[in-house]
C-alpha cells in the first residue's frame, strides 16, 4: 500500500499582539481593576506613613508598593498567556502564569527583607511618631478596600481557575492582615509610649510577608515543574477505571499536567484486536467526551490506541496492582 506523504502545514508565527486584547476577558478586567484599585491604595498608604510617621505604617505600604509592581507583570503574563500555540511555543503560553507567580514571590520576599533592614535602622537611630489619629484613619480605609478587592479577585480566580488572580488576590488579603496588624502595633505605641511596640509590629508584619512570598515561589515552581494535581488526577482514575470496566479495555502510561486554567493530558488504551478502527476511535471520542464532563477546566486530551495482542504478559507484580497501571 502506497502512503502519499501529508503536506506541511503553514508555519505559524507568532501572534500579532493586537490580535489578542485579554483586556476583553473577566480575567483581563479584573487584573486591570486590581492594578489600578491598588494603585490608590498606594497613595493612601503613602499619606499614612508620611502623616503618622509610624514605622510599621511603612512597612505596610512598602509590600502594597511591591505588590503593585508585581500586578504589572502579572497583566502582561496575562496576555502572554491568553495567546494561542505557535511554532516556537508548541503547547501554548499559558505557564507564563506560574512566571508571574514567581515573580510576585521574589518582589514580596525582598519586600520584607527591606522592612526587616529599615526596622532594625530604625531602632538604631531611633524615632518619634507623628500625627496618628489620622494616620490611622487613612490605614483603616485602605484596608477596607483592599479586603473587599481581595475577596473578589480570590472568588473570581477560583472560578476561572485563573492562577494569577487567585495569587494577586490572595496576596491582597495578605496585605489586610498587615495593615491591621501595622495599625494596631501603631496606636499601642502611641497610647503607651512604647516605641518598640511600633517596630515589632512592623519587624512583624516583615517576617508575615517574606514567608508569604517563599509560599508563592512554592506555588510557581510547583506549576513550572509540572506538579500533579491531585484533586484532577482522581477524578481521572475514577473516570477511567469506570469507562474501562464498562468497554473492557485498559490503559496505561497516563500522564497530566495543569497550567492553571487548562490541563494536558496523554493516555494509551488497550482495545480488542478485532476492533474496528472506526469503532475504536469512536470509543476513545466517548471517553474523552466523558473525562471532560468530569474535569471543570478545559482538557487537551491525547489518546493512543493498542491492541491487546501487543502488550506484553502480565507480570506478577502487575496483577497484584491491578489491571490499569498508571506510569508517570
Amino acid at each position: 500500500m502506497n502512503i502519499k506523504p501529508m503536506e506541511a502545514p503553514p508555519r505559524r508565527s507568532a501572534p500579532d499582539a493586537a490580535d489578542f486584547p485579554f483586556y476583553r476577558t473577566i480575567e483581563g478586567r479584573a487584573i486591570l481593576i486590581s492594578l489600578g484599585v491598588g494603585l490608590l491604595i498606594v497613595a493612601i498608604k503613602i499619606g499614612a506613613f508620611s502623616i503618622s510617621g509610624s514605622m510599621a505604617l511603612m512597612a505596610d505600604m512598602l509590600e502594597s508598593l511591591v505588590h503593585n509592581l508585581a500586578v504589572v507583570f502579572a497583566v502582561y503574563c496575562m496576555w502572554l498567556s491568553r495567546l494561542p500555540a505557535d511554532d516556537n511555543h508548541l503547547y501554548g503560553h499559558g505557564k507564563s502564569q506560574f512566571l508571574s507567580a514567581a515573580m510576585e514571590g521574589s518582589l514580596v520576599c525582598g519586600a520584607g527583607l527591606l522592612i526587616l533592614f529599615n526596622s532594625s535602622r530604625a531602632w538604631w537611630i531611633g524615632y518619634d511618631l507623628l500625627d496618628v489619629q489620622n494616620g490611622a484613619g487613612f490605614a483603616l480605609l485602605a484596608g477596607v478596600i483592599n479586603a473587599i478587592l481581595g475577596g473578589w479577585l480570590v472568588q473570581t480566580g477560583k472560578k476561572r481557575r485563573a492562577i494569577i488572580l487567585t495569587a494577586n488576590g490572595k496576596h491582597v488579603l495578605s496585605d489586610v492582615i498587615t495593615t491591621g496588624a501595622a495599625l494596631a502595633g501603631m496606636l499601642a505605641a502611641w497610647m503607651t509610649g512604647l516605641i518598640w511596640i511600633d517596630l515589632l509590629a512592623a519587624a512583624a508584619g516583615g517576617l508575615y510577608i517574606l514567608f508569604d512570598g517563599l509560599k508563592l515561589l512554592r506555588l510557581s515552581v510547583g506549576g513550572l515543574l509540572d506538579e500533579a494535581d491531585r484533586d484532577v488526577d482522581q477524578k481521572l482514575r475514577r473516570v477511567l477505571d469506570d469507562e474501562s470496566d464498562e468497554h473492557a479495555i485498559s490503559y496505561h502510561k497516563l500522564r497530566h499536567r495543569s497550567e492553571g486554567d487548562k490541563h494536558w493530558m496523554e493516555l494509551h488504551l488497550v482495545m480488542d484486536d478485532d476492533l474496528l478502527l472506526q469503532d475504536a476511535h469512536k470509543l476513545a471520542s466517548h471517553l474523552e467526551e466523558v473525562i471532560r464532563k468530569n474535569i471543570t477546566e478545559p482538557v487537551v486530551i491525547t489518546t493512543h490506541l493498542e491492541p491487546k495482542s501487543s502488550q506484553p504478559p502480565a507480570s506478577s507484580a502487575d496483577e497484584a496492582g491491578g489491571k490499569n497501571q498508571i506510569t508517570q
